[in-house]
């Protein structure tokens, strides 16, 4: 596990009337000296006691496990330390000079709302408090508007910037993104436009699980308050997950992945770093139940920066606390690259690990496509950081991705053109929803890292601060997760208490038969399967751990089966070929056939998907050859699985690409 540096902060001690010396950014320093004591200003107030998640954050649990326990200890600390404050400045409420506040657990702190002279007298002089920064507004990262030459519609084909990144060799495996949830925090995004209505998350579940709208007047359904030509969120969103099914306008990463968006970032519209902080904390627990996980984006992505020129103490702890449950965050490096080095604003220049936070260069895809090896655009923002550290950690960006010239949609059932970091960061989020998809049990730091680890090397020779690790690359991602070997034990437990359930004499199967507590070793997301006499009581749901290794980590969900029946881990990737089955077409598209010879006759027959759900079965098969109709099953990888009447199994992948 890499080690996260903790960076120092740009502070101003205090040195006022009435004032003891605390960290105090530079700014509230000087806008405090500015006004009278009546003067209402808005500060953002980082508590000194945050929650330790350092525990979780290297533990090798279960993903959804790593979440729901950084949510409980997040919330857990905030339940401890905030009823003194909320005390406090609800009394000021009362005299007058408190306007408003409000309590945050995703990062333990208030914004205070109040009369300058309540927040000198009473909040800085308050040991409970670690860090004050002025609440101030937010700038987008302004993207270029292309003129659009008459040859822009790519109707039928996906756009040249999915090739690039090898998106369209993911989906010949048959991953699109289906499962994965991708999140920005922009400026909305249309729901209305063809390209994206279909995949909106609130088709399906309620509104304010897939819609968050923190701006000074919020809407209820999501939409978008940039300018129609520009249509910055309706934009980034479609990058990342944009299909017209009408016309197979292909224009996502991942076009099967569901969107969820905030709107945070309308200009001048109360896009403070307050609001941007509902929005992460919104973003960890969308439904309010702490105990759900499939609520929450696999991927947030930001076209944002804080015009402070100092490594924010604030956004640090935010951004550690939120991928330590699991969810990837990605930022636009910025569009300042004429101001030369060092130009990647805050938070993007933050540097606590290899990729967080996770940064991407715009490269010219025209310039790629024709040979150039050098094709960075002028205005994408370059490093190194001005937060410290030493080697990758301060090289800045992490990696590059095509942003210029990128088609995506607008608002009004439009498309246009657009460039700059902006267009460049989504793809990146995409390729992680694809990733997520084939590797649902990892994390967004480990998919990230994957992404970092296979880009393709440009410009001057190894990792530089212009295109950091290179060209990102999702199907050379994919592969070397798929080749990452993990060794451990292979442990059973209860996921409601944690106690372990293997017993003596019980075997666990992969390539051979291994006992129970032996060490093995098996690659990210190899089938596993539990022999039959597996003694388990009937309704058991458990989980299947390789202790040592995360990428090893699967799910045991086919609960409601007795101990007779053969069981399966989720998360099956492993092509362990049957002799006797044969399938064909494969790929299929709206069916295939399965034949058997008379050796399996009399046998049952079930379909897995790759989350380890049967979507098929059938028991005493008495023809030689099936039909199976898939009309109504999603494009992504199966599992056809055959049990002889004398218990022998035979497993084949199925591909279904529509």
């Amino acid at each position: 596990m890499k080690k996260r540096i903790f960076l120092s902060l740009f502070f101003i001690g205090l040195c006022l009337t009435n004032i003891s010396a605390q960290q105090v950014s530079l700014r509230l320093y000087e806008e405090l000296r500015s006004k009278s004591d009546n003067d209402i200003i808005q500060i953002v107030a980082l508590l000194d006691d945050q929650a330790n998640l350092d525990d979780i954050y290297e533990s090798k649990m279960h993903v959804d496990d790593k979440a729901r326990a950084t949510i409980n200890r997040l919330q857990e600390k905030a339940g401890k330390t905030h009823q003194s404050i909320i005390e406090l400045l609800d009394y000021g409420k009362k005299l007058g000079d408190v306007s408003s506040y409000e309590a945050f657990w995703v990062v333990n702190m208030f914004m205070v709302q109040a009369k300058k002279s309540y927040l000198e007298g009473i909040i800085l002089n308050n040991s409970e408090f670690s860090f004050l920064d002025l609440d101030v507004e937010l700038d987008l990262d302004e993207p270029i508007v292309e003129e659009n030459p008459a040859d822009i519609e790519a109707v039928g084909a996906p756009e040249p910037g999915l090739r690039i990144i090898n998106a369209h060799r993911m989906w010949e495996l048959g991953f699109t993104g289906e499962g994965s949830i991708v999140m920005t925090s922009d400026t909305g995004a249309d729901m209305t436009h063809p390209a994206l209505s279909r995949s909106w998350r609130g088709n399906n579940v309620p509104v304010n699980e897939a819609w968050i709208d923190v701006s000074n007047n919020p809407s209820q359904v999501p939409n978008d308050c940039d300018v129609p030509q520009i249509s910055h969120g309706t934009h980034v969103t479609g990058i990342m997950c944009g299909l017209d099914p009408a016309n197979n306008d292909t224009i996502g990463v991942a076009f099967d992945a569901q969107w969820i968006a905030a709107k945070s970032i309308c200009g001048g519209a109360g896009n403070g770093i307050s609001r941007h902080t509902r929005v992460f904390q919104w973003a960890m627990n969308p439904d309010g139940n702490p105990n759900t996980v499939n609520d929450m984006p696999d991927v947030i992505n930001n076209s944002w920066f804080d015009r402070a020129s100092s490594c924010n103490q604030l956004f640090q702890t935010l951004f550690i606390n939120v991928e330590t449950a699991g969810i990837a965050i990605v930022f636009s490096a910025g569009n300042s690259g004429l101001n030369g080095a060092s130009s990647i604003t805050v938070p993007k220049n933050i540097n606590t690990s290899l990729v967080n936070t996770f940064c991407v260069a715009n490269i010219q895809g025209n310039l790629f496509l024709n040979g150039n090896f050098n094709p960075i655009a002028a205005r994408s923002s370059r490093g190194p950081s001005v937060c410290g550290g030493e080697g990758s950690l301060l090289i800045k960006p992490e990696v590059s991705a095509p942003g210029t010239r990128v088609r995506s949609c607008i608002q009004q059932g439009q498309y246009g053109l657009l460039s700059g970091t902006s267009m460049a960061a989504p793809h990146v989020s995409g390729a992680i929803a694809l990733l997520k998809e084939a590797f649902p049990h990892l994390t967004g730091e480990q998919l990230k890292l994957a992404l970092y680890y296979t880009a393709s090397d440009l410009g001057v020779p190894g990792e530089d601060n212009t295109y950091g690790m290179g060209l990102i690359d999702v199907f050379a991602a994919y592969q070397y997760l798929l080749g990452q070997n993990c060794e451990g034990e292979i442990v059973l437990r209860d996921p409601l208490n944690g106690e372990e359930i293997f017993a003596s004499g019980q075997r666990v199967i992969t390539s051979s038969v291994i006992e129970p507590g032996s060490n093995i070793t098996m690659k990210a997301n190899s089938l596993v399967l539990l022999e039959d006499g597996f003694s388990v009581s009937s309704n058991a749901q458990f989980r299947a751990y390789l202790e040592s290794c995360v990428p090893g980590v699967a799910n045991f969900n086919e609960a409601n089966r007795l101990a007779s029946e053969t069981s399966y881990l989720t998360n099956l990737k492993e092509d362990l070929t049957a002799k006797k089955i044969k399938i064909y077409p494969n790929p299929a598209e709206n069916s295939f056939k399965i034949n058997l010879d008379s050796y399996v006759k009399n046998a049952s027959l079930r379909i897995i998907n790759i989350s380890g759900d049967v979507v098929f079965s059938k028991s005493r098969i008495t023809e030689n050859e099936m039909d199976i109709d898939t009309k109504g099953y999603p494009n992504g990888i199966y599992f056809v699985h055959i049990t002889s009447d004398n218990g022998e199994s035979n497993i084949t992948k199925l591909v279904i690409q529509k």
